[in-house]
Order: structure tokens, then sequence, then C-alpha cells
């Protein structure tokens, strides 16, 4: 249970402000299985159950996902992987963009950052949460002082 901690609040420890996604899409996936199960009962089969769970778990897991601020990095932590860390001292211009984001077997595109680093690295930083504009303004803000 420790290790389970660990993985879902990874790069939280030193944090000042964490954006996450809302407990809206876990709580609609809960009340549209439940709503499914309950009230059709011809759709009660072991498959209709299965999908139900796996939609569940996928939206409970698309809350680990979460841009982390600190004092010196910016992390992204996925929602399955390890976080990726970017420290304020490395980035030298930041450009808005389109990312990525995996859904199942599909990607979206999202509204991201784009991070040109020192070392001619370029990382991308998805902003699917919500207020995303109001995320990428505070960014920019911060990292142009």
């Amino acid at each position: 249970m420790r290790y389970l901690s660990r993985w879902w609040f990874e790069g939280e420890r030193d944090a000042q402000i964490v954006y996450r996604q809302s407990f809206n899409g876990f709580l609609a996936a809960t009340v549209a299985s439940a709503g499914i199960l309950g009230f059709i009962p011809s759709l009660r089969t072991w498959y209709i159950l299965a999908i139900c769970v796996c939609l569940i778990g996928r939206s409970l897991a698309e809350r680990r996902r979460a841009l982390i601020l600190n004092d010196s990095s910016i992390i992204y932590r996925p929602a399955f992987g390890r976080g990726t860390r970017i420290e304020l001292g490395q980035i030298m211009s930041v450009e808005k963009c389109q990312a990525p984001v995996p859904f199942w077997s599909r990607p979206g595109l999202f509204s991201g950052l784009r991070f040109h680093l020192k070392n001619h690295e370029e990382i991308v930083f998805p902003l699917d949460f919500p207020h995303s504009q109001e995320i990428s303004q505070h960014l920019l803000t911060i990292l142009h002082q």
C-alpha cells in the first residue's frame, strides 16, 4: 500500500502548486456504470461488467496525471509511468503548442507547452487539465520572470 501511495503522489513532495484532472470523469464513469448494471438487467453479463470496471479504472488512473510546480522545477506526471522533470534553470524558452495525450489506444490533441532546453532538447507537456488557459498563463508568467 505504501508503494501505491508513493507512486500515486510521485513528485508532489515539495510542490507549491499541483494541477490535476478533476474528479468529474471518475464520478461520471462510476455513475454511468452503476446505472447500466443496476437499471438494465439484460446487460449484466461478464463482458459488460469487465468493460465497466476497465472504464472506471482508467478514469481513476487519469486522476493521477498532474502538472507539478515547485521552487526549482516543473514536473509532468502521466497516468502511468514516471514523471518528467524540467529544472527551471535549464529552460531557454517556452511556446504554446498542441500536445498528444494518449487515451486508450487513440491519442487526442490538446493545448500544451513546448519547452526548449539549454541542451537543445525539446519537451512537450500537455495541458488538458481544467482551466488550461490560466495554467498556461501562470506558467508563462513564472518562466518569464
